[in-house]
């Protein structure tokens, strides 16, 4: 084993500050985006769907943009809540690029 001398920083669990995701992400904008339109989450998966979209960051949401659209799809026809594909896609796509618009403003 080789010892790192003392004068060399031992790396943290934690990234430092400056590089920490700013609070939210992707799915709180989804959500704020979806709010603003009249939709709700009721009895849905909606809430632990944003929290993945948050924590994956919005590189991995706008690669998965189809997967979170028919995520969409699904929520909206249990809720019965008529939501037109291209409303969506275009959510998601506003979403992604509001995450993306305060992860720059916060470095």
């Amino acid at each position: 084993m080789i010892a790192m001398p003392a004068s060399h920083p031992r790396p943290t669990a934690a990234p430092p500050a400056s590089r920490a995701r700013p609070p939210g992400g992707p799915g709180t904008e989804l959500k704020r985006l979806l709010a603003s339109a009249g939709i709700a989450p009721g009895d849905c998966a909606c809430e632990a769907r944003a929290r993945q979209m948050d924590e994956m960051g919005a590189d991995w949401c706008d690669a998965n943009s189809k997967l979170i659209v028919g995520w969409l799809a699904e929520e909206a026809r249990k809720l019965v809540v008529p939501l037109p594909e291209l409303a969506a896609w275009v959510m998601v796509r506003a979403a992604i690029a509001a995450a993306r618009r305060k992860t720059i403003n916060a470095e």
